[in-house]
């Protein structure tokens, strides 16, 4: 047969479109690239194509099959991880509840800019401000679109062309490349390192100061945390400083915690209104981090402090949108109204009490009802670069399979519908309850029967 008439098989792109039409999947532009490089690796399999059972139903059925192994959109999925906070599946996610109160914001127009009162221009950021200033005792906030971005806004805002003080144990590195001294490099700061990696002392810092110093720059090391020989200098101390020089405290706290958890070892990062009582004249934080909330980045601080920010030409380039605003403002407000373990996941998983999350681990264990499925013991983890090395007690399903590896049971719960992702521990895969949404439990039982 000649290879002419054997590509004769293939069918076309238009013909390919119509099926998936036919199926309710994506088609059209949408897919098309897609479609292109699946076909030219068609192309490329010659003996495969020669095959009599190659014909063109198989060949379609093949393309439908690699289409959905290669999804081109986000999808829900199931965390059965215990990493609370997770960065690689979207961080903090809202409740049903917060959403359906911002639905009708973001579907209408709104008075985003607009007073009402005195029919005028008004703030982007009011409602969400004074929340803020309520919860972080605070004089003044601004919102931008993440934390590396309130970081950057501030030292362009306070210290460009001048100097920003530092320890060299805080030169973090944070997911996806975001280390504070490119950062400072970016404002336009300079950098003046004090200290060492495990002990910088008060003093260090003194001796730093010179007439070009603006700022003083204390960055809580979120994600690591140094043991044994260490010493750091507070804020308090910090404050007392800068007072003294008259210079600027920024504390980059990161996290970002409101108020304290049911469970003592996640009591360890700064509260923020603590950060400001202690005397930082200005703390950044993340918004979908422990507060639980969407993607933003908040600075909260003196009124003097915070006015640069609001009129330096990155904050129009930096903040946030008018989406993340209104979910920032309904998570704010559960905090405010101390409903944060009704409406926000985050809070609730990581306050959820160990006979909560055992009673769901073992509506799941029941569910499955199989010599293959245990009921276990085990530990989650906040995640997000939130209190290093802090887990809390938690319980899960432990799966096997007779004839499947770990690593197997792994990989097919991640291609099920929707996707399981879960973990591996001391070579026994865990689905971890504290995670899993109890609205997700009947999904989570058929995509783990499927397996056996």
């Amino acid at each position: 047969m000649k290879y002419q008439s054997i590509l004769a098989k293939i069918p076309s792109v238009h013909e390919i479109d119509q099926v998936l039409l036919k199926n309710g999947l994506k088609h059209g532009l949408e897919v098309r690239k897609q479609i292109l490089d699946i076909l030219d690796k068609l192309r490329s399999q010659k003996e495969w194509l020669i095959q009599d059972k190659t014909t063109r139903e198989s060949i379609l059925d093949e393309i439908l099959e690699r289409i959905g192994e290669e999804p081109t959109s986000l999808v829900p999925l199931i965390n059965a991880t215990g990493t609370i906070i997770h960065t690689n599946l979207g961080r903090s996610i809202l409740s049903e509840e917060i959403f359906e109160a911002a639905k009708e914001l973001c579907i209408n127009y709104t008075n985003l800019e607009f007073s009402l009162k005195s029919g005028k221009r008004g703030q982007r950021i009011e409602s969400v401000k004074k929340l803020l200033q309520t919860l972080c005792v605070a004089d003044d906030a601004v919102i931008v679109n993440n934390n590396a971005a309130a970081v950057l806004l501030s030292l362009s805002a306070l210290a460009k062309g001048r100097e920003v003080i530092i320890s060299r144990g805080e030169l973090v590195e944070i997911g996806g490349s975001f280390r504070i001294p490119e950062i400072i490099a970016q404002s336009g700061a300079k950098i003046r390192e004090v200290g060492t990696t495990n002990r910088t002392h008060l003093y260090d810092y003194e001796r730093a100061i010179s007439e070009d110093t603006a700022v003083i720059l204390k960055v809580h090391c979120s994600n690591y945390r140094i043991e044994g020989f260490k010493e750091e200098v507070s804020v308090s101390e910090l404050s007392g400083l800068a007072k003294k020089h008259n210079l600027i405290l920024i504390n980059d706290v990161g996290s970002g915690s409101l108020g304290n958890f049911g469970h003592p070892q996640l009591n360890k990062d700064p509260v923020i209104s603590q950060v400001l009582k202690n005397g930082a004249d200005l703390v950044t934080f993340s918004g979908d981090k422990l507060l639980g909330g969407p993607q933003a980045g908040i600075a909260v601080g003196k009124k003097a402090v915070v006015a640069p920010l609001k009129n330096h030409p990155l904050y129009r380039a930096l903040r946030s949108d008018k989406i993340t605003i209104v979910f920032l403002e309904k998570t704010l407000q559960a905090i405010s109204n101390q409903r944060q373990n009704d409406l926000i996941p985050t809070q609730r998983m990581l306050n959820e009490t160990l006979d909560q999350v055992k009673k769901r681990a073992g509506e799941i264990h029941s569910g499955l009802n199989s010599p293959h499925a245990r009921l276990v013991a085990c530990r989650s983890t906040p995640g997000g670069g939130a209190l290093p090395g802090e887990t809390i007690d938690s319980w899960g399903i432990q799966i096997s399979h007779p004839d499947k590896s770990e690593n197997k049971i792994i990989d097919l719960l991640r291609y099920a519908k929707p996707p399981v992702i879960a973990r591996v521990s001391e070579n026994k895969v865990i689905l971890d309850a504290r995670t899993v949404l109890p609205s997700q439990i009947q999904e989570l039982i058929q995509a783990v029967k499927s397996l056996w």
